[in-house]
């Protein structure tokens, strides 16, 4: 069994806008940093916060920040506009590499405060064309910031609002999610509502298992991740690192590698933090975990630092028993535009189960068939369904067959 690993980069990228909320910023200069950042931490999943809620700022970063110096492997997902503030307000974003992955649909949620946005994904593999590969669920979130009883009375509304939401989405066992969720402990009824919900199939765990109460706490220093600045600047928030507010969390599936999706021991770090600099900025003091150049981009970019994680996907070569039923022979009558035609010669009577299956594993036809001995014809209407690859599917107790249908 084959494995391919995929680094996760959860980000709150500070208004990267060029005006909100009576601050503006220079793109340039967050897109010089964004580049360093990037290229430094080799992620294959990027989601972002605060990204200006126009699709010009994610296709500014897609082609200013990743798709650069001959590479073309980076795609997005969709964007909502939904802003409660105003017109153009901040949204949230995926970014991903298409060498290793492909997105499969977006979905957002919406609500009084901020949307939460859903990207399928699933995994490039040589058994794509049969139906055979991995999804992983990307969940972004930004929960409401502030420190009052009424900011966690609308945070834990937000998480209320994704449950519901999830609990009708096809959310399959591998699941994760990334944000900004400007939680102070983990004792606060929203955070409590992600990882012990009264659902399971919904509950989320910290893959580091650090559940305290983090704000202003030395001890977890080593997971704050605002705020970069000591001092007021550029309305980037102040006070220095002393809050863990971003995080990723992840399914059980993927905490225990049930789903053939585990999340990598020890992989889990804030980008930058170091442990050492509790209340202070990200530039001060003496760092000897990374480099100054690294250290100036965080600081000059976010009052947010990045978050990582590692995911392990196991590449399976084999799904299911693909050996032949050797008692027939198959004959695929093409082109197939508005019908599929196709014969089986088969040196006994037997029922089998025809479908007909996506790129993605959707099965779009079913039927069980009966043949007799010796030539026998189906035919599968395929006048509503869109041009692409089909996977013709053949099965009777436990054993395969198939063939590829181009429909153009």
């Amino acid at each position: 069994m084959q494995a391919e690993k995929i680094r996760i980069l959860q980000y709150n990228l500070t208004q990267y806008t060029n005006q909100y909320a009576g601050c503006s910023f220079d793109l340039f200069q967050k897109d010089s940093c964004l580049r360093q950042i990037f290229t430094y931490a080799k992620p294959d999943i990027i989601a972002v916060n605060e990204i200006g809620a126009n699709v010009r700022y994610a296709q500014r970063i897609l082609n200013n920040c990743l798709n650069i110096n001959g590479v073309h492997k980076w795609a997005m997902g969709a964007l909502t506009e939904f802003s409660s503030e105003n017109s153009e307000g901040l949204a949230n974003m995926v970014f991903y590499n298409s060498e290793k992955l492909q997105l499969h649909s977006s979905q957002h949620v919406a609500n009084t405060v901020r949307d939460f946005n859903i990207y399928k994904l699933y995994l490039k593999t040589p058994q794509l064309i049969l139906g055979d590969t991995n999804f992983l669920v990307v969940v972004v979130a930004h929960l409401k910031a502030g420190r009052t009883f009424e900011d966690a009375t609308l945070r834990t509304s937000q998480v209320e609002c994704l449950i519901e939401y999830l609990e009708q989405y096809d959310l399959m066992d591998n699941y994760i999610l990334c944000g900004d969720l400007n939680i102070y402990s983990a004792t606060e009824q929203a955070f409590q509502l992600l990882i012990n919900g009264a659902n399971s199939t919904v509950c989320f765990h910290d893959p580091i298992a650090v559940y305290a109460d983090w704000h202003n706490n030395a001890r977890y220093a080593y997971l704050h991740t605002q705020s970069t600045h000591k001092t007021q600047g550029n309305c980037f928030a102040m006070g220095g690192l002393n809050d863990r507010f971003d995080f990723i969390l992840v399914s059980n599936a993927i905490l225990n590698g049930s789903k053939d999706i585990r999340a990598l021991p020890n992989s889990y770090c804030v980008l930058g933090q170091d442990g050492n600099h509790f209340c202070e900025d990200i530039i001060s003091l003496k760092n000897e975990l990374f480099p100054r150049n690294l250290l100036e981009a965080l600081y000059d970019m976010s009052d947010h630092l990045p978050v990582l994680l590692d995911l392990e996907i196991s590449k399976k070569t084999e799904k299911y028993n693909w050996s032949a039923i050797k008692d027939i022979d198959i004959k695929i009558f093409e082109p197939a535009d508005r019908q599929l035609e196709f014969t089986i010669v088969d040196r006994r009577k037997h029922t089998y189960t025809m479908e007909l299956l996506t790129i993605f594993g959707q099965i779009v036809y079913k039927k069980d068939i009966q043949t007799e001995i010796g030539k026998n014809t189906f035919s599968i209407d395929m006048h509503n369904l869109p041009n692409g690859i089909y996977c013709l599917r053949l099965s009777s107790e436990g054993v395969y067959t198939t063939r590829k249908i181009v429909k153009k």
